[in-house]
């Protein structure tokens, strides 16, 4: 089977809508498919209203259309979802869009795929083209661990997330300490509510900014990448000092070797008493959750403090310890505890 000569995009979020202007502009003919009503991906309806760039205005924008000075150094998500919608109204790009249509599936026509691609639409109908783009991002796809036992409050995952409103107890416990989770425990705390944290493991925990700039923009491309280690180390070092004053267990990996932390509040809340960091979980039993018991010296004390949870967090994470420590509460008055509790689970 021949394909046409045309390309697909799927996806009308940052990349696809960047990759759709590229291909006006070099005259390549293309169909574009969103499964949403609007443009914007994650930033239309994938974050929670309180959402802030953790890179920065001036290393987020378009090249050939930068984000206004007017706009603050970690813009929101409103702002983004305005820039792209302006990004796509400047260069002719929104009638382009199909919208409300989904991609059910994307085959090669051939093993190597150089004779085409089979594209399904959600309505059955289906196209071949010369080449497929698939800009329709990783945030959808829910990552949702198991544990053993059985947890019997309210379970919510950071992607569902989108206001303290959502929280419908009084306890939220938050697994991982990927960005989202650390600004969902960040904003529990905010609210009142007693907010913990369980980690697998230790972090580097970047700040915003460091000596007033913005941390993505130290990342310069002429320094190399052992000078910018030395160097961020250096900041954290000076700014923080050692996970451990926090209660946190020492990151096990080289920095830059995950996805970095970027989160100047968390540390601040911790040292506050507003969020309290927990190791990893071991099991459920009903709303009491167990933790397993620290290997590090830094977080031993904390994160096995007793309690009752009336949240949970899941991850899929490794065991590190035989041990167990229990996780129960205080007597609190009626009129908290009957609450209906609250969970909220954050993919690492």
């Amino acid at each position: 089977m021949k394909s046409d000569n045309k390309y697909c995009i799927i996806g009308a979020g940052y990349c696809g809508l960047g990759i759709a202007k590229a291909f006006q502009d070099y005259g390549i003919e293309f169909d574009w498919f969103e499964k949403n009503e609007a443009l914007g991906g994650n930033w239309l309806n994938g974050v929670y209203d309180s959402t802030h760039i953790i890179s920065s205005r001036d290393t987020t924008g378009y090249g050939d259309f930068p984000m206004p000075k007017t706009l603050s150094d970690f813009p929101s998500r409103a702002e983004i979802l305005a820039y792209l919608e302006s990004y796509a109204e400047r260069f002719n790009l929104v009638k382009l869009i199909t919208f409300n249509t989904a991609v059910e599936s994307v085959r090669p026509l051939d093993p190597s795929g150089m004779t085409g691609w089979k594209v399904r639409l959600a309505g059955g109908e289906e196209r071949t083209y010369r080449g497929v783009v698939v800009a329709n991002g990783h945030h959808w796809d829910k990552r949702i661990p198991t544990y053993p036992g059985e947890f019997t409050g309210k379970t919510l995952h950071s992607k569902d997330y989108k206001r303290p409103v959502d929280f419908a107890g009084s306890r939220v416990l938050v697994v991982g300490a990927g960005n989202s989770g650390c600004d969902i425990a960040v904003e529990a705390a905010s609210q009142g509510l007693e907010s913990y944290m369980s980690m697998r493991r230790g972090y580097y925990f970047l700040p915003k900014t460091i000596f007033g700039v913005p941390t993505a923009e130290i990342d310069r491309p002429g320094l190399p990448t052992f000078a910018q280690k030395f160097l961020l180390k250096a900041a954290l070092k000076l700014i923080h000092g050692d996970n451990e004053k926090y209660g946190l267990q020492k990151p096990d990996h080289e920095l830059f070797d995950h996805h970095p932390i970027v989160n100047s509040q968390l540390l601040y809340y911790i040292r506050h008493g507003k969020v309290r960091p927990k190791v990893d979980i071991d099991r459920f039993e009903g709303k009491k959750v167990w933790f397993k018991a620290s290997t590090s010296s830094g977080s031993a004390s904390r994160a096995a403090a007793p309690a009752r949870s009336s949240a949970r967090a899941l991850s899929s994470w490794p065991r590190s310890s035989s041990r167990r420590k229990r996780w129960t509460t205080p007597s609190r008055s009626t009129s908290r505890s009957s609450r209906s509790p609250a969970r909220a689970c954050c993919s690492a």
